[in-house]
This record gives structure tokens, C-alpha cells and sequence, in this order.
């Protein structure tokens, strides 16, 4: 698979996406790592970038995209998947090879968090730049209840 890699910006963060971020995705996983400095942050996304080149795309996975956090000492990391098992078999077997590429180039960074989502809903305005990306986290009784709660935000 060829991977593009273009460069948005808001005013603020650089934000670097490799893959199709518009492509169907069943699971979505987000991490966030502290990397200490806004030099080091800038380098911990140019280098998980360029870690697929060496690695190698996964099978399955949509979209990579990492995001600088206004902190200016962390990093985002979302990768969209177009099945749970892909992303399942990449935890399991080539996140470790990645991981060392991008540790090679920025070292001691601590990853803080990993976390599995499934896709649910969401809304896309045509050929609008990119500009803020906003999480949500609540609690529902059952996942009826989260799906009637986001239809009503979105």
C-alpha cells in the first residue's frame, strides 16, 4: 500500500496523518505518550511517521495520524482499523518492531495509554481543514444509552 503522509496545521500544532483518515474503520485505538519538550514532541511525530517505512503498513489498518498536544509535551496516536482483528494482530506481533523505530529516534518516551474504541458516528464537512480534534468519554448504563446520547450531540 503506498502511505501519503501530508502535514495540517491549525494555528497552534502540527498534526501528520499517513493512510486514508476518510476510509471505513470498525476500531479506532488512541494513545498519548509524554515525550517532555516541544522539540522532542515534533520529533516523536515526524518519527512515528516515518517508522511505517520501516516496519511496514498493516494489514487492515485505514489510517495513522499523529497529533501534537497543546501541552506541548505529549503526543496522540490514532490509528483507524478496518477490523478489530487486525488491530488485535498488530498489537500482538509488529507494535513492538514500531515502538523501537521510534524509540531509536526519540528515546525514553513513556507511553502513558492505550485505548480501543469502536467507530460509531461522526461528521465530515467537505474539503474543510483539519483544526481540532475533540474526545469524549461518559458514562452510559449500556451501549443503547451511549449511541441515543451521541445521536443527540451529533
Amino acid at each position: 500500500m503506498d502511505t501519503v503522509c501530508d502535514q495540517a496545521t491549525s494555528s497552534l500544532k502540527p498534526m501528520l496523518t499517513a493512510g486514508d483518515p476518510m476510509s471505513e474503520a470498525e476500531v479506532l485505538v488512541l494513545g498519548r505518550w509524554r515525550v517532555g519538550t516541544p522539540e522532542r514532541q515534533a520529533a516523536a511525530i515526524v518519527a512515528s511517521l516515518a517508522a511505517w517505512n520501516t516496519v511496514g503498513w498493516p494489514p487492515g489498518m485505514a489510517s495513522y495520524t499523529a497529533i501534537a498536544a497543546e501541552d506541548e509535551t505529549s503526543v496522540l496516536h490514532l490509528s483507524r482499523w478496518r477490523e478489530a482483528r487486525a488491530a488485535r494482530g498488530f498489537t500482538a506481533e509488529a507494535k513492538h518492531r514500531w515502538a523501537a523505530v521510534v524509540d531509536e529516534a526519540v528515546p525514553g518516551a513513556q507511553r502513558l495509554e492505550v485505548e480501543g474504541y469502536r467507530a460509531y458516528d461522526g461528521i465530515h464537512v467537505a474539503d474543510a481543514a483539519p483544526g481540532c480534534l475533540v474526545l469524549v468519554d461518559i458514562d452510559a448504563d449500556d451501549s443503547a444509552s451511549a449511541r441515543r446520547w451521541m445521536d443527540a450531540m451529533l
